[in-house]
C-alpha cells in the first residue's frame, strides 16, 4: 500500500508555485506586451476580413448561379479574309516545322 502522506507537502509546493506565478502578459515589459498584443490583433483581424471575403465571394456565385449566367468560353477569332491576303503575300509558304527561307533570292535558310 501507498502512503500519500510524503507526497502532500511536495503537491501543495508545486501548486503553490503555479498559483503564484504571474502570466506571461503581465511578466512582459509594456513595450514588448504592446507589440505582442498588436500582432495578435493583426492575425485576428485578417481572419475576419479573409472569413468575410469568402461570405461574399460565396454570396455572388450563389447569385450568379440563380440566374442561370453560365461561364462563356472564349473562342480565338480568325484574321479577316482581307488580313489573310495581305499576310499571304507577305510571309513565306512554309510549315511550322519546315526551314525558313529569309530571302529566296540569296537561298539563305535558318532553321526554327
Amino acid at each position: 500500500m501507498v502512503n500519500a502522506v510524503p507526497l502532500v507537502p511536495l503537491v501543495t509546493a508545486m501548486l503553490q508555485t503555479v498559483l503564484g506565478a504571474r502570466p506571461l502578459l503581465e511578466r512582459l515589459d509594456p513595450p514588448r506586451r504592446a507589440v505582442l498584443l498588436m500582432a495578435l490583433l493583426g492575425l485576428v483581424l485578417t481572419g475576419v476580413v479573409l472569413v468575410a471575403c469568402v461570405m461574399i465571394g460565396g454570396r455572388w456565385v450563389r447569385r450568379l448561379a440563380g440566374r442561370g449566367v453560365r461561364p462563356t468560353a472564349t473562342k480565338k477569332k480568325a484574321a479577316p479574309e482581307p488580313w489573310r491576303e495581305v499576310l499571304r503575300e507577305s510571309l513565306p509558304d512554309a510549315k511550322t516545322g519546315d526551314t525558313v527561307h529569309l530571302d529566296r533570292a540569296t537561298d539563305e535558310t535558318r532553321a526554327d
